[in-house]
């Protein structure tokens, strides 16, 4: 998925558009003007880079984030993320690797993440949890979401 697609479904739907904030280049990320929460997609290159992977970032308040990894990589590879993160005393990260090494999924996994993050108010680590508890492989399950919720015109 690309910045406009990601952005585009994360804009219209219902549970996400009050706190999305927008899909920017790792060295593109604004910085903390909006009213808590809020979130936004970042991709882990820089805007001169062609883009290889999107991460999930949840602002809860001026003092806690959540930072969704599908990769799990910890510290993020992005020296501007690493910055980013650093203004707040608490960092929530997944520690668990949810996308395979073979698969470009990281753009629904970012989306399932923000949904359930705004929709249900579950914590980063629910998600996971609930991500993992499933039979379904989870590259399949985030891409199963996004086409039944997100492209075919369901409400999320």
């Amino acid at each position: 998925m690309d910045t406009i697609e990601i952005d585009k479904i994360l804009r219209r739907n219902h549970t996400t558009r009050g706190a999305y904030v927008g899909c920017f280049p790792a060295d593109r990320i604004p910085t903390l003007t909006r009213p808590m929460p809020h979130c936004m997609v970042a991709n882990v290159d820089s805007s001169s880079a062609g883009g290889s992977h999107w991460v999930a970032i949840y602002v809860q308040s001026t003092h806690a984030v959540d930072y969704f990894d599908s990769f799990a990589d910890w510290p993020p590879h992005s020296p501007h993320i690493h910055d980013f993160l650093r203004r707040f005393h608490t960092v929530n990260r997944n520690d668990r690797a949810l996308q395979s090494d073979r698969s470009a999924s990281c753009g629904k996994h970012v989306i399932y993440f923000l949904c359930h993050r705004c929709r249900d108010g579950w914590t980063l680590r629910r998600v996971v949890a609930h991500i993992v508890e499933q039979k379904t492989e989870p590259d399949r399950l985030v891409s199963a979401f996004v086409r039944t919720h997100i492209f075919d015109g369901h409400a999320v």
